[in-house]
Order: C-alpha cells, then structure tokens, then sequence
C-alpha cells in the first residue's frame, strides 16, 4: 500500500483518505477491514483526513461499533493463561530450594548465626542465573556472579583488617570498588562485587566473631554454590526444553498428509 505509514503509539496504519480503495475492503461487524494479500488485515476507521487500520486480530469491538483506541485493547483469557510458562516456574522453584538447603547447610556448618544470610545470598545468585534465556547465558552469568562476589569479598577483606565498620567507611569502600571495576572493565561494573562487599560489611557488625577472612570466604562459597545450582537447574531446563520441542516437531510432521 504506497504512501502507508506505520504509527507506532497505537500500532496502527495511517494512510491518507484519498489513497483508500473501497474496492479492495469488506464490511465486518459494522467495521471497514481492508484486505491485504486476500486475507482481512484490519479494521479501518476515518480520522480528518487520514484512514487509521487497526489490526483486526487484536480489536475488541464496542458497544458502539467503533475501532477502540489502543488502551482498549484487552487480552483474553486465552490469550492470558498463554503465557504461563510451567517448566520455568518449576525450574525456579527447583533452583531457590536447591540453592537454600546448599547455602544453609554450607554456613550453618561453620557458623549458625549467618546461616540464613548464607541462603539468602545463595538463592539471590540461583534466580539470577537460573532465569536467563538460554543455557550459555545462564553460564555466563554465573562466572560473572563468581568473579564479582570474589572481587567483593577481598576488598571487605581488606577494609575489615584495617578499620571497623562505618557507613562513611562503607561508602567510601563502594566507591572505590565501583572504580576499580570499571577500570578493569568488569561487566555490570562488577554488580555482585557491591552486594557482597555491603553484606560482608553488615555481616561483620551482625556477627563481630566472624574473622574477615571467615566471613569473605563463606559469602564467597555461599554465591557459588548458588550460581552452580542455578546453572545445572539451566541446564537440565535446557534439556528438557529441547526434547519437548523435538517431540513437538515430530508429532506436527507426522500428522496425515493430503
């Protein structure tokens, strides 16, 4: 359709009136939809001097008979609980209490009062490596987990051994880890490294008999173990979600042929 133009606030095509062809348009409930290759593309509806197309697919007719504006446009119920995803919401579930039971049982071993910490840092890196679009992104994300969470606990190290907690000195820790990653261009600008140096820092607080290297080396096993997890939970989801797809593509292709 020449002179047609694409308006990307509604998703609709915008031509000029003089351009349009009834001749080439049907009637559909009380609507104009143009034809486009001899299928019904979408519903039109006048505006001054320009003829908007919605998409047919996507109209909720109105009481009024009018093309809605694009805020109307409601899913349906089908459309809705298409989106669940059950082998996603099972692998999550699978990678969070995996990486719970590890990260616990790991810190409760050497030390009980941060035990729950050590889960909770633990499930943080199994969902953020667990839920990336593919396997080889999910390994990725759990190396740079890895790298920042050693890059964190050895700066807290460090400040741990020569002064005592603070905010100000906490701050001041941030900033120069922040630099220090970007200077050595860390990806994310070493994301994982903050959090672990700001929870070793709290943790030496909540727990003053915890060494610094204690607490570096726990929060270091803990992020680990929790990116490992989220990985194989990946892969197996990986696995999983192939052998469906093939199955999927070998039931289509041998369905009756005409």
């Amino acid at each position: 359709m020449k002179g047609a133009r694409i308006r990307s606030d509604t998703g609709a095509a915008c031509i000029p009136a003089a351009l349009y062809n009834p001749a080439h348009c049907v009637v559909a409930r009380k609507h104009t939809a143009i034809r486009l290759g001899g299928d019904v593309g979408c519903v039109s509806e006048r505006v001054g001097a320009n003829r908007i197309f919605y998409p047919a697919e996507r109209i909720r007719r109105t009481s009024c008979g009018k093309p809605p504006h694009a805020t109307t446009m409601i899913p349906t119920v089908s459309e809705i609980l298409h989106r669940l995803q059950p082998l996603e919401v099972a692998a999550k579930c699978c990678a969070v209490a995996g990486a719970y039971l590890s990260g616990y049982a790991i810190t409760s071993h050497f030390h009980e009062a941060s035990s729950l910490t050590g889960a909770m840092l633990a499930c943080t890196s199994a969902i953020v490596v667990q839920q990336q679009q593919d396997f080889r992104h999910s390994v990725q994300q759990g190396w740079l987990r890895v790298l920042g969470t050693f890059i964190g606990a050895v700066v807290a190290y460090f400040y741990l051994l020569l002064f005592s907690f603070s905010i100000v000195g906490m701050v001041v820790t941030v900033c120069l880890e922040e630099v220090v990653c970007m200077l050595f261009a860390i990806p994310d600008n070493g994301k994982m490294a903050t959090i672990t140096l700001v929870i070793v820092l709290l943790v030496s607080v909540q727990s003053p008999d915890l060494t610094p290297l204690q607490n570096g080396v726990l929060r270091f096993s803990e992020a680990t173990v929790g990116a490992v997890v989220g990985v194989v939970v990946a892969w197996c989801a990986d696995r999983i979600r192939r052998r469906l797809r093939r199955h999927a593509d070998g039931v289509s292709g041998s369905g009756p042929k005409k």
